[in-house]
């Protein structure tokens, strides 16, 4: 794992945020893992897990799993107060089908929480001499 400040070795954000790096796991650990681990300021945070364990992958960490043996996995994308905004603006941009049915769901269960994420991301788009801050 690397923190959200430290872009792994062999990935590449473009300008427009733009993510870009090998296609596979398995060619990451190939083309630049035991490089990684070679030097301090490219080592991964790394851990097994045994039976029973798990572990929480904050928000924005860069992250890869190699099962060892058979296993299940649950994952599940956490969106709260803290990140909806982002969340929000996300998948307005890459997922649009997803954007229409997050934001209906929203609207049924949490309207306040997305009417105060839209005035915001609203807000936020405006240029700064109007936004009337």
């Amino acid at each position: 794992m690397y923190p959200p400040n430290t872009i792994p070795p062999g990935v590449a954000i473009s300008t427009n945020g733009e993510i870009s790096g090998p296609s596979t796991v398995v060619q990451w650990m190939i083309d630049h893992y035991l490089d990684s681990k070679s030097k301090k300021s490219t080592r991964p945070l790394e851990c097994v897990l045994k039976e029973g364990e798990l572990l929480f992958v904050p928000s924005n960490w860069w992250h890869l799993v190699i099962n060892l043996e058979d296993t299940i996995a649950i994952t599940q994308n956490y969106v709260g107060s803290r990140n909806l905004e982002t969340v929000y603006m996300y998948l307005e941009k890459h997922k649009p089908k997803l954007f229409r049915e997050f934001v209906d769901e929203m609207k049924k269960t949490w309207p306040h929480l997305i009417e105060r994420t839209i005035k915001n991301v609203v807000q936020e788009s405006k240029p700064w001499w109007e936004r009337g801050n």
